[in-house]
């Protein structure tokens, strides 16, 4: 008698290779899919798989641990981070948000810093994006994803900093 548990060639598969990386919430806020994403280069993947989140507070997390690479006073409102298991993530804060001239947003790093995930990043003032008629939804690229082989978006809803948005497959 054989007696052992056959999984699917899929499930094999990721487990085999394991988890690269998950790619958590940088903010608090409601998970939106990507396709819902009001910005079409980040909606249509042309920039890597994405996630927003419409953010109940102004205060942005590193969504993994690596190193800044990208990271302005003049354009506070995007920050890359370069992660050592190799997916390269994004982090940009609004759309529309570069016509403010990095008005309303506080950097509390810089670039070249080593982050650990959910580490603060910058503040922002959601009621200044507001105003400048900005959207103020925080979206998570991996910018560098049609390197891997499958990534995972988690399902809509609630969302706290260090909850993984994104599951990155080898």
């Amino acid at each position: 008698m054989g007696g052992g548990l056959t999984l699917p060639a899929e499930s094999q598969r990721i487990l085999k290779s394991g988890v690269d990386l998950e790619v958590c919430a940088p903010v608090r806020g409601v998970l939106a899919p990507m396709e819902d994403i009001p910005d079409p280069v980040f909606s249509s993947g042309i920039m890597g798989t994405a996630a927003g989140i419409w953010p109940a507070s102004g205060c942005v997390c590193a969504p993994a641990t690596g190193e800044i690479t990208i990271m302005s006073p003049v354009m506070p409102h995007a920050i890359t981070i370069k992660t050592s298991a190799g997916p390269i993530i994004m982090v940009h804060v609004g759309v529309g948000t570069v016509d403010m001239h990095g008005a309303g947003f506080r950097l509390l790093r810089a670039r070249g810093d080593n982050v650990q995930a959910g580490d603060p990043l910058l503040e922002f003032d959601i009621g200044r994006v507001h105003a400048a008629n900005k959207c103020e939804i925080v979206i998570v690229i991996v910018t560098n994803s049609e390197r891997y082989g499958r990534l995972v978006l988690a399902e809509p809803g609630l969302v706290e900093p260090n909850d993984p948005v994104i599951t990155v497959y080898v």
